[in-house]
């Protein structure tokens, strides 16, 4: 599973989440995408470069366009 974060703690994050899974052998692995904002994250699920993105609700409008 591709997580797509919009900030470098963020990311560090998803990185600390994403080692405790394989740490506890939760599948789907998580992978950590980069993104330059919500909107681009948006972008990066459309093209199947990301999966998921974690947003507040005012935002669900959006993504799901």
């Amino acid at each position: 599973m591709k997580w797509c974060t919009t900030s470098s703690k963020e990311n560090e994050k998803c990185e600390w989440l994403q080692q405790a899974g394989v740490t506890q052998g939760i599948v789907p692995e998580i992978e950590c995408v980069q993104g330059t904002s919500k909107l681009n994250c948006f972008e990066k699920i459309k093209n199947n470069e990301a999966d998921v993105i974690g947003i507040d609700t005012n935002l669900g409008t959006i993504a799901s366009q």
